[in-house]
């Protein structure tokens, strides 16, 4: 592979994860890969069988030159680029996972799912986590941020963000809203509930990889970044949206 340009952060790669795929998809068709790589396995999960779906997930995929199939086997042609670590837990909270970060990964490392950090995990020294969340911070955190952004601002927006022990409370480093809900016609045809497992599943963590594309395209290394650090107390905390409430939201953003 040729003109591979590395950004200096370490990819946090949950096995059976669409985000972490998606993710790592996303960067490599633009050429840029992370210095290094965990792979997370963990015992306890059944990866799930992704065949039935690649066809629906392809048509938000497609419009960027990607492809499900391209993104599960992005990890592959990496691997011999890049430091690559392997490490099997059924919790990321584990002392060992947490050892293992104290012993092998400074610097920046972008978390791409795995359940919520634990504080011990988060106050690592030369550590800082990175996540993207699906709703503009402080105003949209908490659950179910990309139905509360399309209701409350009508756009979809994403923030990149150096992580702390709030939920989504750490010092904002990006952010970007998208107007334009494109490519969501194929959803019509589904249940409301399979609409909203394909719309996290897959286009969430599409825009996601998009948003964070626009930060590792300016900057080498995601330890050393600018970030905004809100006012304690500030902005709305959402919670999982009454399904009431969830079916009309998705009516109107699959009808946009």
């Amino acid at each position: 592979m040729k003109n591979l340009n590395k950004s200096k952060f370490t990819l946090l790669f949950l096995e059976g994860n669409i985000y972490s795929s998606i993710m790592l998809g996303a960067l490599l068709k633009n050429n840029i890969i992370p210095t290094q790589v965990v792979y997370i396995k963990n015992t306890n999960i059944i990866i799930p069988n992704y065949l039935s779906e690649i066809e629906l997930a392809n048509s938000f995929l497609n419009n960027f030159d990607l492809s499900m199939k391209f993104c599960l086997n992005s990890l592959s042609r990496i691997k011999n680029y890049i430091n690559y670590y392997e490490f099997t837990t059924n919790s990321i909270n584990s002392i060992e996972f947490i050892e293992f970060i104290k012993r092998n990964i400074k610097g920046a490392i972008l978390f791409t799912g795995g359940g919520i950090l634990s504080k011990e995990l988060l106050s690592i020294d030369d550590v800082k986590f990175i996540h993207i969340h699906p709703g503009i911070i402080p105003d949209i955190r908490g659950s179910d941020g990309i139905l509360w952004s399309f209701l409350l601002r009508k756009k979809l927006g994403y923030s990149v963000f150096y992580m702390n022990s709030g939920i989504d409370t750490g010092c904002r480093i990006h952010t970007k809203e998208f107007s334009n809900l494109l490519f969501l016609e194929p959803l019509k045809s589904l249940s409301r509930n399979d609409q909203y497992r394909y719309l996290l599943k897959y286009y969430c963590s599409l825009l996601r990889a998009l948003t964070f594309l626009e930060v590792v395209k300016t900057n080498r290394d995601l330890y050393y970044l600018e970030c905004f650090e809100p006012d304690s107390g500030t902005g709305n905390q959402y919670f999982g949206m009454h399904q009431i409430l969830k079916d009309k939201v998705l009516e109107k953003m699959i009808s946009k």
